[in-house]
C-alpha cells in the first residue's frame, strides 16, 4: 500500500491577501504522485477571507486514482513477465 504524507504550507502575499497551499504525497512503488491545492487571493487584489474547504473527498479520489496506477502498472508488469 502507498504510504501518504499530507502538508500545509500557509504563505502570506501581503499584509491583507493570504494564499493556502496543501499538498498530499504518496510514495508508490511504479511512482512518487503529489496533489498540490491552492487557495489564492482573486486578481482584483482584494483580500480572501474564507473557510478551508474539506478536502476529504479530493483527496479520496486522489488515493483511488494512485492505487489503480499503481495497480495497473503491476499488473502489466506481471502480463509481460508471463509472456
Amino acid at each position: 500500500m502507498p504510504r501518504r504524507q499530507e502538508t500545509t504550507v500557509p504563505s502570506m502575499e501581503s499584509p491583507t491577501e493570504q494564499a493556502v497551499e496543501r499538498t498530499w504525497k504518496i510514495s508508490g512503488a511504479y511512482a512518487n504522485w503529489e496533489l498540490r491545492i491552492a487557495v489564492t487571493p482573486p486578481a482584483t487584489g482584494s483580500a480572501i477571507e474564507c473557510r478551508e474547504p474539506d478536502y476529504a473527498s479530493l483527496v479520496g479520489h486522489f488515493r483511488v486514482l494512485v492505487n489503480d496506477n499503481e495497480l495497473s502498472h503491476k499488473l502489466n508488469l506481471e502480463d509481460q513477465e508471463s509472456a
